[in-house]
């Protein structure tokens, strides 16, 4: 009766143990580590995209700006306030009647957001340097002598 005393003994100390070591080994960090601390949302106070392209041809509302033929394009944005507020220049090849060397584009805006919709608002500028008055032989003038 002893013995089956003993028994009885050894099997409850060896299971209270057990629950005891796993309530332990959950109390253990994980081996992979703390989790990150999230990260507060900062603002970007100024930033610059810059792009470069080039096509085979430069269309605007259906019309080749290039003559059907190859342009290289590229432009500066600067953003403030966490692209809030934006300022930029843009420039490509283009071959009019007008004869001008280039299209040089002014442009600026804001682009509020509103959750997940943001709503651009802004101004654009073409320019074309040095353009010429384009006259047809019977002395009829085709263009304006600025289409900026």
């Amino acid at each position: 009766m002893a013995a089956l005393k003993m028994s009885g003994l050894l099997t409850g100390f060896a299971l209270s143990m057990a629950v005891s070591a796993s309530a332990l080994a959950s109390d253990l960090p994980s081996r992979k580590g703390a989790p990150p601390v999230p990260v507060a949302p900062s603002i970007t106070w100024f930033d610059i995209a810059v792009s470069v392209k080039g096509m085979t041809d430069y269309n605007f509302r259906g019309i080749s700006q290039t003559d059907r033929k190859p342009a290289i394009q590229g432009g500066a944005e600067l953003q403030f306030y966490d692209n809030l507020v934006y300022a930029g220049v843009y420039a490509s090849n283009v071959d009019l009647a007008t004869s001008p060397p280039a299209e040089i584009d002014f442009y600026a805006g804001i682009r509020p957001k509103f959750g997940p919709v943001t709503v651009d608002v802004g101004v654009w500028q073409y320019y074309y340097p040095g353009e010429k008055q384009y006259i047809d032989t019977a002395g009829v003038y085709w263009t304006p002598r600025n289409t900026d």
